[in-house]
């Protein structure tokens, strides 16, 4: 009699495991998300804790995207999202642990890698009033506190403070060289004073009504007011010609009058001996 009621123990000790086992692996159950290997398929979630999922296959996808998630989000685009916390587990009540702090998407449809805390405002992405700290976009190009702008791969919205020296590479652009080689012939300054009178500012230069509402750019602004430089420069090496000429004049002048007068005190006093014989 021991020895049955032992086996029928052991039977009923296996049944229960099974039963339980059973039980736990519909508890996981939330939606239809499955994972399969090989062609074999679960129509389960795996994890731990309350709406914990850990889901291969997307929302909605069959291309192996891989979900470590926390809750249902029907419009979620990532590849993947790690939260800041045990995957599949939630904290205590009371706990430090922060829930929904830092995790990482990748939305596809966007081209863009986001690295975001909710709640709060912080270096890359604040999820509640949706402000752009830092974005990167798949291209390459780069928002800082705004989303990377077409043709550009910087856009910043705001200063830039740089403690060295910047450089740029100019590509396409001809530098104003071009104003000191001998063919080049600058305006009169009778014609550049009417160009100044009627646009309100030196030619090939933005108005500033137009710098106001536009912008302008710091190539395009850099390589003509070297341009303006150069002809100032040579307007101002002809000015120093024609005042080195007039100087030499004014030397030559100079010296004719002091002959003259010298001639003329000769004169004066041969004239004065003269008369002074006469007498």
């Amino acid at each position: 009699m021991k020895t049955v009621f032992h086996k029928h123990s052991l039977l009923h000790s296996f049944a229960a495991a099974c039963l339980l086992a059973f039980a736990f692996l519909y508890s996981t159950s939330i939606d239809a998300q499955r994972c399969g290997v090989n062609g074999i398929t679960f129509t389960q979630q795996a994890g731990f804790g309350n709406n914990s999922q850990i889901i291969i296959g997307g929302y909605g996808q069959n291309d192996g995207a891989i979900n470590f998630n926390c809750y249902s989000d029907s419009s979620v685009y990532g590849r993947s999202r790690i939260f800041n916390r045990p995957v599949g587990m939630l904290p205590p009540a009371g706990s430090p642990v922060p829930t929904w702090s830092s995790r990482i998407f990748q939305d596809l449809p966007a081209g863009i890698l986001r690295i975001q805390t909710s709640g709060v405002n912080n270096a890359c992405y604040d999820s509640v009033n949706w402000n752009r700290g830092l974005t990167m976009h798949t291209s390459g190009s780069v928002g800082i506190g705004t989303n990377p702008v077409s043709n550009f791969m910087l856009a910043v919205n705001g200063g830039i403070a740089c403690k060295n020296d910047v450089f740029i590479t100019l590509t396409g652009i001809t530098w104003p060289d071009y104003v000191f080689t001998p063919t080049y012939r600058l305006k009169p300054l009778s014609q550049l004073e009417q160009e100044i009178d009627s646009l309100g500012h030196l030619p090939e230069m933005p108005s500033a009504q137009t710098v106001e509402t536009e912008g302008m750019s710091v190539t395009t602004i850099t390589t003509t007011v070297v341009k303006k430089v150069e002809e100032l420069t040579l307007y101002t090496i002809d000015q120093q010609k024609q005042l080195d000429a007039l100087a030499k004049d004014n030397a030559e002048l100079k010296k004719q009058t002091e002959q003259l007068i010298k001639r003329n005190e000769e004169l004066n006093a041969l004239i004065e001996r003269l008369l002074k014989e006469k007498e």
